[in-house]
């Protein structure tokens, strides 16, 4: 079995995986069992792999303190059931867990065993949890009731409400510092009604300082930016596939409670990139931003003066979008106003812009 151990973390590369399949269970077994050293797990090819390590009843390791398992359906008919990990209560050291499942249905499930009347384990010692696959009829929540998270990481891809379920299972959200939300579904177009529910979940948490907002898990309306100036927040991050409003985020970053936090902004709402030729304002390669209604040109502007005014550090593809798109006019203009250039490639200018702005992600020159 080719397995490297590095700096304690479990290493399987390409032929590893594929000798897996040539390994009965009993060999895979055996093999764990001298990994006595080990640290960080992370098994993300292997399904079976993962579902061995589980079902251990002894530890691997108890310098375990992160482990990254891929589960799936085919061999659990609920891959969030919190009695999969029952034996993960003997780690003393495991405080870091992630669970991933790929083909979560209880159709082609071949695990039939019921654990129903198996208590629930206690996982009280884990501090960060991240759940990610389809969450929405699961377990999941369940899980989260029996851990007491600081860091949770809720990624969703069912569309459904899962995510909103388990905000709402948290039985210590006091506890709560980090929260990553990839959510697909929160504010779609079938789930307008949780929108409430959602900011109603938000509201029981009192000590979030670290936020991150991705696909569908952010809103325009100003009862979501109402929810976010009542947390204690030191860094805020609206990623992709998130809606805006810059007025709302204008509000946000003036309230006096938010200039007492927050640190760091960031904003990947909106993306843009630079070509290599510009021949007139409509004949070029670049990429510009695609702004909206409620968060544009105008709108990032005023956002980055109010970031700079409450000493926030503000980055992200949204402030560089802001900057390829003030640095496409002004090429547009000596373009346009130099008979000489011929229409030709861009001029001078664009390698000079690229100096002003500097690295595209160090922001706008609103640092603390």
């Amino acid at each position: 079995m080719n397995i490297k151990i590095r700096r304690r973390e479990l290493d399987l590369d390409g032929d590893a995986y594929s000798a897996l399949s040539e390994l009965d269970d009993p060999s895979l077994r055996e093999c764990l069992k001298t990994l006595t050293k080990l640290e960080y797990c992370n098994i993300n090819q292997s399904s079976r792999l993962s579902r061995l390590v589980l079902e251990l009843e002894e530890p691997i390791s108890q310098e375990l303190i992160n482990l990254y398992v891929q589960l799936s359906g085919k061999h659990f008919a609920d891959v969030f059931n919190p009695v999969n990990f029952r034996h993960l209560s003997k780690y003393k050291s495991l405080y870091d867990l992630s669970i991933s499942a790929i083909h979560q249905s209880s159709s082609d499930s071949l695990t039939t065993t019921s654990f129903s009347n198996l208590p629930l384990p206690d996982l009280s010692a884990i501090d960060c949890i991240s759940l990610f696959g389809c969450l929405t009829n699961t377990r999941a929540d369940r899980l989260i009731k029996c851990c007491s998270p600081s860091s949770m990481v809720i990624s969703n891809s069912d569309g459904g409400g899962g995510a909103l379920v388990i905000l709402e299972a948290v039985k210590t959200p006091s506890r709560l510092v980090e929260l990553r939300l990839f959510s697909a579904g929160i504010f779609s177009s079938g789930l307008l009604l949780s929108e409430p529910k959602y900011l109603q979940s938000l509201s029981r948490y009192k000590n979030i300082n670290h936020l991150t907002l991705d696909h569908g898990s952010s809103s325009i309306l100003p009862a979501f930016y109402d929810c976010l100036r009542r947390l204690p927040l030191e860094y805020l991050e609206f990623g992709s596939d998130t809606e805006v409003s810059s007025s709302n985020l204008l509000t946000l970053l003036e309230s006096p409670s938010s200039v007492k936090t927050l640190q760091r902004l960031v904003l990947g709402n909106i993306v843009a990139s630079r070509g290599s030729y510009i021949h007139a304002s409509d004949d070029h390669d670049w990429e510009l931003p695609d702004w909206t209604d409620d968060f544009d040109l105008d709108g990032t502007d005023l956002v980055i003066q109010a970031a700079e005014s409450a000493g926030v550090k503000v980055t992200g593809t949204t402030i560089d979008a802001y900057k390829i798109e003030l640095d496409f006019a002004s090429l547009v203009m000596a373009v346009e106003g130099d008979e000489g250039c011929g229409g030709g490639e861009a001029p001078d200018g664009s390698d000079e812009s690229d100096e002003e702005t500097g690295d595209e992600s160090e922001g706008v020159g609103v640092e603390n």
